[in-house]
Parts: structure tokens; C-alpha cells; sequence
């Protein structure tokens, strides 16, 4: 792929302090990539497996070429300075989503089905900033690195099982959340050559959330009525750790039972009456 052109760049900043003349040129690359598979197949004429494989990722710089010149008025020596800024950024996605389901010869209504899935995602990003000539202006050179990982897991069982009058169905699913962030940024005199940590903008954080859920439920029709009772059990588990804060650990079960009942009264009219216990689970920002 051609690289686009530079595009220059021009602004004038005044107050009744100061002026300030800025210009540059900017350069931008871009290199996406994506690959992508999908497979059915058809094992027993009573079971299937799909697969679904996801590959992307990207690749972005960016190069800026700047001088400023800052003149205040009530002072006679105006400072000017050049810098240039490079910002190099990789990201590696994948995306496996995997699904089985099978029924039964016996009874075709009587289903099982298994899926899978997993999205993990990188991403690297460095900034380096150089001060390449100043006058009157005292700056640093700055260079900062990030690395981001992102994993989602899922795993989930169903299971439908009618027998006459009656309809049963169970199931399990456990999710897991693993998200990482480590960044630095470091900080250089251009006329010593020390180099010093920049505090405010170097640490790590990671956050870990497990959360197991199974299903019941039970289904019986006695015409004109039905009835549906069922519970869900939900355990999280959840672990966190950053910067700014104390570590957080947090574990808790939620029960969520539940209850239908619906009474037909023709083809065009359904009365039902609801009994239930909804629980959301915790969510944590950063």
C-alpha cells in the first residue's frame, strides 16, 4: 500500500501576552489486515459443527515535523523550538468461535449443543517525542511504550429435554475476562542526557473477572394453561489490581429463581402472570 503524502500544518495562536506560530508536516500510514474462515460440517445427519476463524490486525504511524516560535510582549528575546513526534502503533486481534449441536433419533425435539468461543487481542504503542533545537525554551525528550492484552473466554453447555407434557432445560456457561495494561513514559534532558521516570504516567493495571452461571428450568403444559418455574445460579469472582488504588478481590453467588404461568384463552389471546427475582452483577470502570 502507497504511503499518503505529507500535509502540512499552520496555526497562530494570540493572547495579550503572547504570540504563538506553529507549523509542521504530518505523515500518516495505515496497513490493515484481515483474513477470515469459515467451516461447516455435517458429522451425523443429527449433528453439526460450525467454526468460525477471525485473524485482523493493524499496523499505524504517524510522523509530525514541527517548529514554533513563541514571542511574549512584555519580554524582547522570543523562544522558538523544533521538535519531531513518531507514534508507532501494532495491534494483533483473533476471534475463534466454535459451535456443536446434536439431536437425537429417538426424540428430534431432545437437543444438545456445545460453544465455544475466545477473542484475544495485542496492542503495542510507542510515542517518542524529540526536541530537536530550541532557543530560549527549556524542553525534554519523552518517550513513552504501552502494551494492552485483552482475553475473553466462553464456554457454554444447553440442553433441551421434552418428555410428553413436560420440557426440561439446563444448561452452564462460564465467561473469563483477563485485561492487562502496562505503559511507561521516561523523560530525557536533551542538554545532560539524564534520564528520569515520568511517575505520573508509568504503572501497570489488571483486571480479572470469572463468572459461572448454571441454568434449570422446568416447562408443563396443561391446555389451556402452562407453567414455567426455573432458577439460575450465578457465581463471580472478580480481581483487580491498578495504579491509582488498593487491589480489589471480590467473590459473591446470586440465585435468581423465577416463574410463568400463562392461560390461553384463544388463538389471538394469552394472559400470563410473572414471578421473578432479577440480579445484575457488579460492573467495575476504570
Amino acid at each position: 500500500m502507497r504511503e499518503p503524502p505529507y500535509s502540512q500544518q499552520k496555526y497562530n495562536t494570540i493572547s495579550d501576552n503572547f504570540f504563538i506560530s506553529s507549523s509542521g508536516h504530518k505523515k500518516i500510514s495505515l496497513r490493515p489486515q484481515h483474513a477470515n474462515l469459515l467451516l461447516s460440517y455435517e458429522i451425523t445427519p443429527f449433528s453439526l459443527i460450525n467454526i468460525d476463524v477471525g485473524i485482523s490486525g493493524l499496523t499505524l504511524r504517524s510522523r509530525f515535523n514541527n517548529h514554533t516560535d513563541l514571542i511574549y510582549k512584555n519580554k524582547p528575546a522570543a523562544s522558538t523550538y523544533s521538535y519531531d513526534l513518531d507514534e508507532q502503533e501494532k495491534e494483533q486481534e483473533l476471534n475463534l468461535n466454535i459451535n456443536y449441536q446434536r439431536k437425537f433419533k429417538e426424540n428430534k425435539d431432545k437437543i444438545l449443543t456445545f460453544s465455544y468461543s475466545i477473542n484475544q487481542n495485542r496492542s503495542n504503542n510507542t510515542l517518542v517525542n524529540l526536541l530537536v533545537k530550541s532557543h530560549n525554551f527549556n524542553g525534554k525528550n519523552q518517550k513513552q511504550f504501552s502494551l494492552n492484552k485483552q482475553l475473553n473466554n466462553a464456554v457454554q453447555i444447553d440442553y433441551v429435554y421434552p418428555r410428553g407434557n413436560l420440557k426440561i432445560e439446563s444448561g452452564l456457561r462460564f465467561t473469563h475476562r483477563d485485561l492487562s495494561n502496562d505503559f511507561s513514559s521516561i523523560i530525557i534532558n536533551p542538554s545532560t542526557g539524564n534520564i528520569g521516570v515520568d511517575t505520573l504516567n508509568t504503572g501497570d493495571m489488571n483486571y480479572k473477572l470469572s463468572v459461572l452461571r448454571t441454568y434449570h428450568s422446568y416447562l408443563f403444559k396443561l391446555a389451556p394453561f402452562s407453567f414455567r418455574a426455573g432458577v439460575r445460579d450465578e457465581y463471580t469472582f472478580l480481581q483487580a489490581d491498578f495504579m491509582t488504588g488498593a487491589p480489589i478481590k471480590q467473590q459473591y453467588t446470586n440465585w435468581l429463581p423465577s416463574m410463568k404461568i400463562n392461560y390461553k384463552v384463544s388463538n389471538s389471546i394469552c394472559m400470563r402472570q410473572y414471578l421473578n427475582s432479577m440480579s445484575s452483577a457488579q460492573e467495575l470502570r476504570y
